[in-house]
Parts: C-alpha cells; structure tokens; sequence
C-alpha cells in the first residue's frame, strides 16, 4: 500500500498485484484474527400516519425488515417451518380481513433476510419489492466474530414489478461472493455493505512450506469476489477502489468489506463500489455518509470473556465514505479513546450524524468513567474526523455509568443524548451536545430493571423498553440482578437536569420474552393524529411467562415461570408533555397459550424476525413466524386469524 497521507486514513493500493499479494500473504500467515461485532445505528424521526411504517433508524434512511406494507397491501417473509422460504403477498379489505393473492418462491439454497418495498418512485416508475437474501453455509449462529461464515457464501437481491401486487414480475437478479453484514436505501439507491473473508482449501491444507509457492499462483479471479446481475459477471473488487487501513507491521488477513451502491432506476446495472481491506466491525449510515469503525486493544480478549472486565486500553478507528449522488467514496478517518460496548446494546446504537459533526459512545475504563461521549468534527479539508470535545473529562468529571455498569440503550435525539447503563439498576443519563467542544452530563435518573432500546416521542418524553430486575449479591444473570417480565416505561426529559419516570407497565414474569429485545423492527409506533384526536399507539410482541392459575408466586426472584401466551400487547400514550403525559396498556391479543396450542413451541417467538406489528386508524395487525392475525384495536376478543 502507499499514498498515507495521515495516521488514521486509509491508503488507496498502488495497483492490482500489490493488493493480490497483501491477500496472498493473508491466505499463507494472517496473524490473530481480532473479533468484532456487525450493525448499524440510529437516530429516530417518527412522523403522523395513517399506517405505521418500519421503525428507521434514521429519517429518510430505509431499511429492509421481513413485514412491508403500503397500506393496501401487505409483503411478509415466510421462512418458518419445514416448508422452502416465500414470500407472501396479501390484500389488505381496510377491516381486518386479509387475503393471499399470490406467493413468491424464493431461489433454493438462499436465505432470504429482508425486503424493501419501494413506491412513490420518481418519473412514474414502478413500485418494486426488493428481497435480500444471503446463504448460510455454516451454522445459523455462527457469529460475526468468526471468519468461517464469510468464506464461500454468497448473497444479493431479487427485484420484482409490483405496480401490480397480484403479479409481480421479476426485472433484477443480483448476486455476489461474500455475505451481506447491512443493507440501506436512500430514495433510488440501495447501499449493500459486504463483507469475504478470501480463502484457498489447497492452501489452507497444505503444508507450510508449501503454502507461499501456491499463494503465489492465485490470480484476481482466484481472490477476488465477483458480482452477477441477470448472469453477467465482474469483479465486485479492484485494486483501484480498495484502500488499506492502518495495521500492526506484518498484519496482513484476507478480510475484504465493500460498500456497492445500485441504482433502482437500473436495478439489471452493475454496482458501484469502494472496498476497505483489512478488519471492521460497526457500521452506521445516515443521510449523508457511512461510517465504518473498528476497536484496538492494548491486548487482546477473548470475546466470550465476562464483559463486566474491560481492557486497560482501547481505541475506536472511524472511516467515512460519502454516498452523494449515488456514489461512495472514501472521504476521511479518525479516532476516539475507548471501545465500542459489547454489554446489553448493540455497539450500532452508539453513533449518530448530526449538523455536520458525528457524535460516539466508547467505554472503558476512562480516568473519570466507565463510558464516554466523544463529539468529531466532519467535511475538514483535510479529511480528518477531529474530536472536538468529550465528556466526561476533568472540567466536566461527571460520569456516565458508575463503576462496573455497562452500556444498554442508547439513543441519540438531536443535540441530546439518552443512555442507560445497568448493574443491579438502571441509571437513565441526559447528556448535553449543543456545543460539540464542550458537551457535559446533564442529570441522571435511577429506576429499577432496564432498558435496552429508547424511543423518543414528541413534547421530550422518552419510552423505555427492556425487563425489571430485582438486584442481587451475586453476577445472578450477569449483571448482578435477576431479570424479571418485560418492562415498557415513560420518561419525562422536559428538566433534563432532573429527568423523571411517568409511570411504567410490566407484563409477564422472569423468563418473559419479545423481538423487540432483539431487533429495534418489532418495535411498532403510530404517532397520536390531533384532528381524531387518538393518541399515539405503541405495539410490542410478547412471550409471556407468569404463574399458572393456582400457582403460587415464588419469593425468590431467580425462580424461572413457565410460558403462558405469545402475542401482542398494544399500549396508548397520552399527552405530548409530562404534565399530562401517561401511559396505558390498551389491550393484550393473546394468539397462543398452552391451552389451545398444546403443541405450539414458543421457544422461537422472541427470534428477532419471528414477530411484527402493522398498526392503522382502526386495527392491529400481528405477523407471528409466517402467520397473520388482527383485531380492530383494543378489541382483541374479536381476533381472527391466522391468514
């Protein structure tokens, strides 16, 4: 590699042979393999609907979830059960009745994982349904920290013409070596970001004296991966796209990471691509850019390790790629002190892009901390992301998170951030990023339990959800408390100085599940409509677990219930600001007990995908592993289904 211009950036390859042989040196000896996990973060914008829509992680940035709808019709995936994946089509009669009008086989030996339903296309265009898809040729629960599911996978997206839902007709086939780590679509744009790990059987096997002399004997075609669109082939990577991070001397794995970006207006067209060697591990996109980011660590850790130990030093390296018209392109790099939380959140959840600044949460430990705030600048002419500010720091000593707390939802609403951080209870922190060189922890709240996302309403109320927890003398389920039933909460942060809890609802008992847990998705908002004057509705898939009828309640909190229904529970919040603000839980539709579904197995109802809610004016809709119900809302007595 050549061309680094700063400690951080990347380094463009100097041409196709010097590329092949950082990847053949990679094959033959590539060093500790450094573990890391792969997601995406967010901000929220929700905005009054008459339907609700897939909760986005950031406005205008759509992402693929397994339940679509326009309101007319619905797009599910259904691949649950023994039966090969589809897709299914239904019809939407406006009272709750839904009705299969056509079923889309999905290739053999592909895993589909999302779809995209695109409409209000510009110059006339037809709406499309997008399906990704990936294939698994290891275990479904090898992780992210392992090279193995990366190496001889394939994936990519079907296009279909839905401007007719009853037939949809197949315009694009795309399909690419490697596996899909996120996907994104900023209006006719659909952002893949990919990752292969490059791997040779004969070299692999073979002996080491041999290794280098059949390295040597790999061409492009050999290490490289291709994309296909409707059969025609190229080379997803070239050298001079490709950029190099900076590594420890002698470093070299074969570990490739590429950002494509197809136009929908021609989805047969081949992409176009930036390709980051070397390892990643977050990803967060906004608008504007995507940003790549990996930890260092002064030594390394085992990744099944407690995560209550931290590493006496760690830093996060951040890459950004602008997407502007279409097109990504690597524009600069920085760093912040810390790493990014492995503990009850998704590290994703711990950025966010805002006014021309990109805002990060690491942990650590720190001098004055366990986690910290680190405020970058972007768009410098020099490409660097600058730290402008970070707390706490010695001006501003206050912490976020007391000793031994780890970092659990997060959540980013303009120049505010909200964190909660958890050991035996659950501090709820406001932290202050108006100036980006002097940001400050404002107040903090402390209640029991804990929760794992956030989601900001209007009139600065905050609802929490996650589980209660009794706190105990031992690690207990990891963080020194016995986990409870599901807990949804209401925040009031008018006074971030002192921000309070409104009220909050508990359902179920210890062993109680949800999606929402999981996967931000099933999480399902509609916010209130002032001319009806219906309040905004909140619904939550639940797996229940509580005591039997006659059974008595155990005083010891580490006592595990039994399950005792799987379904949706749909709240109502009132209000929009604290003084008014209240929330109520409107309605339990219950789809499955142990009294009428003996053979039902809940054990897969808490899967990330296996629940979604779709809310209207006037019903529910429950989409539960392949199977619809629905009930006008609040009327569960009057369900139906499955569809």
């Amino acid at each position: 590699a050549s061309g680094r211009e700063q400690a951080f950036r990347l380094a463009p390859f100097t041409n196709e042979e010097t590329l092949l042989s950082y990847l053949r040196t990679g094959l033959v000896d590539p060093g500790p393999y450094a573990y890391a996990l792969a997601d995406v973060a967010f901000s929220p914008a929700p905005v009054a609907a008459e339907v609700s829509s897939t909760n986005l992680q950031v406005a205008g940035v759509d992402e693929a979830d397994v339940v679509k709808t326009d309101g007319g019709h619905v797009y599910a995936l259904d691949h649950y059960g023994d039966e090969p994946a589809t897709i299914r089509v239904l019809a939407m009669d406006g009272g709750g009745e839904l009705s299969e009008i056509n079923r889309l086989e999905v290739p053999e030996g592909r895993y589909p994982n999302g779809l995209y339903l695109v409409n209000e296309r510009p110059d006339d265009r037809p709406d499309l349904l997008i399906v990704t898809f990936g294939r698994w040729d290891y275990a479904v629960f090898s992780s992210w920290f392992s090279p193995y599911p990366w190496v001889a996978s394939e994936s990519g997206f079907r296009a279909y013409d839905v401007s007719d839902p009853a037939n949809p007709q197949h315009v694009a086939d795309v399909v690419f070596d490697g596996g899909t780590v996120e996907t994104r679509r900023i209006g006719e744009t659909l952002y893949i970001v990919s990752r292969v790990h490059v791997h040779d059987p004969d070299v692999a096997n073979a002996a080491p004296e041999v290794r280098a002399d059949l390295a040597q004997s790999l061409g492009a075609e050999d290490l490289l991966p291709s994309v296909r669109v409707n059969g025609a082939e190229t080379l997803l990577v070239t050298a001079d796209t490709t950029l190099l991070p900076p590594q420890p001397p002698g470093f070299r794995y074969p570990e490739l990471l590429t950002v494509s970006a197809f136009d929908l207006g021609q989805p047969d067209a081949f992409p176009r691509s930036v390709t980051m060697a070397g390892l990643a591990e977050t990803v967060h996109v906004s608008r504007q850019n995507l940003f790549v980011a990996t930890s260092r660590f002064a030594s390394s850790i085992d990744p099944g390790f407690d995560a209550l130990t931290a590493p006496s030093e760690s830093f996060t390296d951040i890459h950004q790629f602008a997407l502007a018209d279409g097109q990504p392109s690597y524009t600069g790099s920085g760093a912040v002190s810390g790493y990014l939380a492995w503990g009850g959140t998704s590290p994703s959840f711990s950025f966010s892009e805002y006014e021309g600044h990109l805002r990060v949460v690491t942990s650590g430990p720190f001098e004055h901390g366990e986690h910290r705030v680190s405020v970058l600048e972007l768009g410098r002419e020099d490409g660097a992301l600058a730290v402008r500010g970070f707390v706490p720091n010695a001006q501003r000593p206050e912490r976020i998170g007391k000793p031994g707390e780890l970092l659990y939802g997060v959540r980013f609403v303009e120049d505010r951030l909200y964190a909660v951080t958890f050991k035996s209870i659950d501090p709820l922190y406001v932290v202050d990023l108006a100036r980006p060189g002097d940001p400050k922890v404002l107040g903090e709240l402390e209640v029991t339990g804990f929760s794992n996302y956030l989601h900001p309403l209007p009139g600065k109320l905050l609802l929490g959800f996650g589980k209660e927890a009794v706190p105990a003398e031992t690690v207990a389920d990891g963080n020194f408390a016995w986990y409870q039933g599901l807990q949804l909460s209401l925040f009031d942060v008018t006074e971030p100085l002192s921000p309070r809890l409104v009220n909050s609802v508990e359902l179920g008992r210890r062993g109680s599940d949800s999606s929402a847990l999981f996967d931000h998705h099933a999480f399902t908002y509609l916010p209130a409509d002032a001319e009806s004057g219906r309040p905004a509705r909140v619904a939550i898939p639940v797996v229940l677990h509580d005591a039997a009828p006659g059974e008595p309640i155990s005083e010891d909190p580490s006592h595990f219930y039994r399950w005792q229904a799987t379904g949706l529970a749909a709240f109502e919040v009132f209000g929009t600001d604290g003084t008014a603000a209240d929330l109520v839980l409107a309605d339990l539709l219950v789809t499955h007990t142990p009294e009428t579904d003996p053979d039902h197995g809940p054990w897969q109802d808490a899967n990330p995908t296996a629940a979604r809610a779709i809310l209207t004016g006037d019903h529910v809709y429950f989409f539960l592993r392949g199977e619809f119900f629905s009930s006008p809302w609040a009327e569960s007595e009057r369900l139906i289904g499955p569809f």
